[in-house]
């Protein structure tokens, strides 16, 4: 066995090593922490704990490079209720304070200061939290998990990050499995061909998610139309013709994002809803803005070509994760242009050497900015077209 063969073996043998030695480490966790809370395991990272005869279904997620770690309990039901209970924070309060968020108050003064409610139907809060009780173990299920959530089929606590499992306090996660079986035999159950949400808390989110998806396709939109045109109308002045672009689209962006604030406001998650809106739909409009431009700069264009004689003047690499990029620059044309790179074939790089002739066929744009229509390069005595 060659060297190189055998050392690819031994780290083919490490790796599995690795997995094998972490799988059997969280199993072991799990099934301890499982067994100290008179549960079963059922898959690598689930189990099923009792809470008074009804099941409990446990999940652990330990973290990953794209996900923190993750402790989840579930108890399935039929619920009418669609609630987010959490920890209030000093963003809950200044987005109330501002009048930017609405949130339903018990008129509990300690429970209003400590949980926020993530709901827009004030008749199912107050018919849920009419005994003190139910306000207590609310708060208590939110000492040691993240948030309480609560829809037509579910009620979940989440914990995340959660610290590393095997340090987890069995009774923490036992009284929490106990809790949730007493919030869902106080939840409001729902009727055959009822909807899983209270009619004004879906009609609201209904809204969040529209607007949420039309940034979504502004963002979408904007990257095709940033893509097709630098693509195919190269602009030689990108800098300049992306500050003209601000100039449109950040005024647009304001109108869009003053629009929107003044139909979400007065929600319990506005200020989410509004922070995830304002994010990619102004970005989104800027990038339509100046592919829209570099589109409209090169397909209106009617402007006759000229060619200009440059040559090579330098050529340069780039890596990526699963890609390399080849680059030539040529000499300036104009005083506006100090030089003109573009990428090509690995076959023409090598080709390629600085004096090398080069000719850059541009056009003078339907909005002024001139863009390349072609370019080639040759050998002195071969001439290539780049691709």
């Amino acid at each position: 066995m060659c060297p190189i063969t055998f050392f690819m073996f031994v780290m083919f043998a490490a790796v599995i090593g690795v997995i094998v030695v972490t799988y059997m480490k969280n199993a072991s966790t799990l099934n301890a922490t499982l067994q100290s809370c008179g549960g079963r395991r059922t898959g690598l990272n689930d189990g099923i704990l009792d809470a008074n005869g009804r099941q409990v279904i446990f999940h652990y997620q330990p973290s990953s490079r794209n996900s923190p770690s993750l402790l989840r309990l579930t108890l399935t039901g039929n619920f009418f209720a669609h609630a987010v209970f959490h920890s209030e924070t000093s963003t809950d309060r200044l987005a109330k304070n501002i009048g930017l968020n609405r949130e339903i108050q018990v008129n509990d003064p300690t429970f209003d200061q400590e949980v926020y409610i993530e709901c827009e139907d004030q008749s199912f809060i107050d018919r849920l939290f009419n005994e003190p009780d139910t306000r207590e173990l609310v708060r208590n299920l939110l000492k040691n998990f993240s948030r309480l959530e609560i829809d037509g089929c579910r009620c979940m606590l989440v914990k995340t990050p959660c610290e590393d499992l095997a340090v987890v306090n069995s009774n923490e996660i036992t009284a929490a499995a106990l809790g949730m079986d007493q919030l869902a035999a106080q939840l409001p159950p729902s009727s055959a061909g009822e909807i899983s949400a209270t009619p004004l808390t879906d009609e609201s989110r209904r809204l969040e998610q529209f607007f949420i998806v039309v940034a979504a396709v502004i963002f979408t939109a904007g990257l095709i139309l940033v893509i097709w045109g630098f693509s195919s109308y190269e602009p030689l002045l990108k800098g300049r013709l992306f500050v003209t672009s601000l100039y449109v689209s950040i005024p647009l962006a304001g109108v869009a994002g003053f629009y929107v604030l003044s139909q979400l406001k007065g929600l319990s998650t506005s200020a989410r809803s509004f922070e995830t809106f304002a994010v990619f739909a102004t970005i989104g409009v800027v990038l339509c803005c100046l592919g829209g431009g570099v589109v409209l700069n090169g397909m209106m264009d009617i402007s006759p070509s000229q060619a200009h004689q440059c040559v090579v003047i330098g050529k340069r690499i780039t890596h990526s994760k699963n890609s390399t990029s080849y680059y030539v620059s040529t000499s300036s044309w104009s005083e506006r242009v100090p030089y003109y790179e573009f990428s090509v074939s690995l076959s023409l790089y090598d080709l390629l050497a600085n004096g090398d002739p080069c000719q850059v066929t541009t056009r003078a744009g339907y909005l002024g900015y001139e863009w390349v229509a072609a370019h080639a390069c040759s050998r002195r005595s071969d001439t290539i077209s780049a691709p």
